[in-house]
């Protein structure tokens, strides 16, 4: 992100992005995250991130802040090389309205679901 007062950190021990508000009450704090499972399904085919969740802080609400957290999820993923498969309805919805991603993104398989069922 290009502000300065918000940041976006991946930590893949923890399978999740964090959105971190540098100028919060306190100090810096997390305001908001897309949570993910990662499953690899053997070496024809790219390591796949499930999104399934992503929440913003009520008190940060209508300021575009979880469109700059997917985006930033997103393009990480391209550039990682992983597919991404939305599906968080808030991730879907955002794909939907941003078609050219619509090629980096793929549906929820059977596996995937399974996936999601199991955590």
């Amino acid at each position: 992100m290009t502000d300065d007062r918000f940041i976006i950190e991946h930590h893949p021990d923890e399978l999740e992005y964090l959105l971190i508000d540098q100028e919060a009450e306190g100090g810096p704090a997390a305001i908001g995250e897309v949570t993910y499972i990662s499953r690899d399904y053997g070496s024809a085919a790219p390591i796949r991130r499930i999104l399934v969740h992503t929440g913003v802080r009520e008190a940060y609400e209508g300021q575009g802040l979880a469109s700059k957290l997917v985006r930033f999820v997103l393009d990480d993923s391209i550039a990682a090389g992983v597919t991404s498969v939305p599906v968080c309805p808030y991730i879907v919805s955002w794909v939907e309205k941003h078609p050219e991603y619509a090629e980096y993104t793929v549906a929820a398989t059977a596996d995937d679901k399974k996936a999601i069922s199991e955590q």
